[in-house]
């Protein structure tokens, strides 16, 4: 009775849940389980890529190497990653290779070849180069950025339309259409790495594109360089200081403090050091570095396998041979061309900036009539003070001075910024490994800035008429759209050649552009520029005998102005002609300066030119150091 009584009470006790089955490890569809080595073996040890021998490199000699003593041996498409901490010279090391620096001591090889081979077409379109940074314009779009450097290396039209959809595609960027300085991170990473890419090149280098670069989308990168690599023969050089990801390169370097500690594949240093880990191994090696025990490193290897070839056969036949890419060695034309386009769109996209630079030489101008003048004098009735206004007003001509000034100081400011700008984005850089030379830079920058002149010195011209009806009888030689706008709407007489004014205020312009380019060749930033255009402008004018006349300066001074007075303000506006080396009179007359026995000194237009020729030799020697040395640190 007991027992049937308990087997009708409710059982309180819990049911265990089910086992659920074991859950295999997720593993997306284009990731293998296990990823199978690139053998080193694999490869033509002879046929090299790069090759350093005894590098030495230092800025400085009193601040020390930053790289000391460096051996490395890059075969052909191989995938050769370059690892270590920041600051251990890798950055560097890439600039040697792509032509950006020279070594203080040492040799550096590519193809066989001496780096400065042209045949290597280094810098070129013999290299595609991702820097650290995105080192694009922010103002550009993702096709503008494309089609701006596949001219720059030369696609043929219809091939740059295949390869700017396809890495659009392949890189999962957004529409081309959108601004590069929206992008996120990884799309700005992605169209840098596209910009890289697009031309096909047989030496690929990479500094550290995989930083901060979502994990799926940084697999999708290393299956395109393997792809590379193994299908289209291209030598890829990375760099990162993510060693694990290096596994599936060819051959890995270890640098530490300026130097190589060990170069050979990954497969080799992890079966000889006995572990799994290719950061144990950089462990062992670092701790190793200064002690008897020596590592293991690829260069001997790579020697004694070169040294078993039959007296360098197959090392003639690299030499002999041209590497190949789809691009051609592109023309100076083509190249200006591209660089005019860029800088165009790059004005199209500052609209403000350009409506600053047009608007306000004559708000300037017509401030300075409505506030300065005869009405704003002495009194009457004070005989001193109205000889000596008079004096200034007579003897200082404020139009002439008022109009060099707004011709020179905004053709300065038109240009000062733009290499700094340029250096500071790291386009200039990107520019320069892609092939393009620093004079052709220059050249495209003063050709825009010229037609930005033109049209500021043509709306001046129009404002220092309307205000200060400047009287100009004789010939009428009306060249421009604004001069026929002067004629009609304000009946001015000429007397001379409104050509002749209007040629001479562009030329004073170039002037002002050229130091403009000088001081931001020179200026480390945008901030030191203008501190330094600020502060030297007046002592410029004043020396260069504007304001004061130069004969009756001190002898010490005088000397001295000689250096600043070529570009030959004062005399140029004053009546001295380009050929000509005389005065013109207001009555037609050709007066002779004082002292000079009528022979002068030299026309005010040929000081301009010579004075253009002179500041632009400056400035492109300051932008081929200071950009190509200097800012490279």
């Amino acid at each position: 009775m007991f027992l049937i009584s308990n087997l009708h009470q409710p059982i309180h006790q819990p049911i265990p849940p089910p086992i659920p089955p074991p859950i295999a490890p997720f593993i997306p569809p284009h990731i293998p389980a296990t990823i199978p080595p690139n053998r080193l073996e694999e490869l033509d040890l002879n046929d090299l890529s790069v090759e350093l021998k005894d590098v030495k490199f230092t800025y400085d000699k009193s601040k020390g190497l930053l790289l000391n003593n460096i051996n490395m041996s890059f075969p052909r498409s191989a995938i050769y990653g370059l690892l270590g901490p920041s600051g251990c010279g890798k950055t560097t090391l890439i600039k040697l290779i792509v032509g950006r620096l020279s070594p203080s001591s040492g040799t550096v090889r590519l193809n066989g070849r001496p780096q400065s081979d042209p045949n290597n077409r280094i810098p070129g379109v013999g290299v595609g180069y991702m820097p650290q940074e995105i080192c694009l314009n922010g103002d550009f779009t993702i096709y503008e950025t494309l089609n701006y450097f596949s001219k720059i290396y030369g696609l043929p039209e219809d091939y740059k339309k295949q390869r700017i959809d396809f890495v659009i595609k392949f890189l999962d960027l957004p529409d081309r259409n959108r601004l590069v300085g929206v992008l996120s991170g990884d799309q700005k990473i992605m169209a840098s790495l596209a910009v890289a890419i697009i031309h096909k090149p047989p030496l690929l280098i990479l500094d550290e594109p995989t930083v901060g670069v979502d994990p799926v989308l940084r697999e999708r990168i290393w299956e395109h360089l393997l792809n590379l690599s193994k299908e289209e023969k291209t030598s890829i050089m990375i760099t990162t200081h993510y060693i694990e990801e290096c596994r599936r390169a060819h051959a890995i370097a270890l640098m530490r403090n300026s130097k190589i500690l060990v170069e050979n594949s990954p497969h080799i240093l992890l079966t000889d050091i006995g572990t799994d880990n290719l950061e144990d191994v950089y462990l062992l090696v670092c701790m190793a570095d200064g002690q008897t025990q020596v590592g293991v490193a690829l260069p001997p290897t790579i020697t004694s396998m070169r040294s078993n070839a039959s007296n360098g056969q197959h090392l003639q036949t690299l030499i002999s041979g041209q590497t190949n890419t789809v691009s051609h060695s592109t023309k100076t034309v083509q190249r200006f061309g591209a660089l005019i386009e860029k800088n165009f769109i790059n004005l199209y996209r500052q609209k403000m900036q350009f409506l600053i630079q047009i608007v306000m030489p004559m708000i300037g101008i017509a401030l300075f009539c409505a506030c300065i003048g005869v009405l704003g004098g002495l009194q009457d009735n004070s005989p001193v003070a109205k000889k000596l206004s008079k004096i200034f007003l007579n003897r200082i001509n404020t139009k002439t001075i008022l109009f060099l000034i707004t011709c020179y100081l905004l053709a300065i400011g038109l240009t000062a910024l733009s290499t700094i700008t340029e250096r500071r984005e790291g386009l200039l850089e990107r520019s320069l490994v892609a092939g393009v030379h620093m004079y052709e830079i220059l050249m495209s920058h003063v050709f825009v800035q010229i037609i930005i002149l033109v049209f500021q010195t043509s709306f001046v011209m129009i404002t220092v008429f309307m205000f200060f009806k400047i009287d100009c009888k004789g010939s009428y030689l009306l060249t421009s759209f604004v001069m026929i706008t002067v004629f009609m709407f304000f009946k001015i007489d000429c007397k001379g050649s409104y050509l002749l004014v209007f040629l001479l205020s562009i030329l004073q312009g170039i002037c002002g552009m050229c130091f403009g380019l000088l001081m931001s060749a020179i200026a480390e930033n945008t901030r030191t520029a203008l501190i330094i255009i600020v502060g030297s402008l007046m002592p410029y004018l004043i020396i260069s005998g504007i304001v004061w006349p130069l004969r009756a300066a001190v002898k010490s001074v005088s000397k001295t102005n000689r250096f600043f007075r070529a570009i030959g303000m004062s005399r140029t506006l004053s009546g001295f002609q380009m050929v000509k080396r005389d005065l013109i009179g207001t009555d037609g007359t050709r007066p002779t300066a004082p002292g000079n026995k009528g022979r002068g000194r030299g026309g005010g237009g040929g000081r301009l030119v010579v004075a253009g020729i002179v500041l632009g030799g400056l400035a492109f020697c300051a932008n081929k150091y200071f950009c190509g040395h200097k800012k490279s640190r």
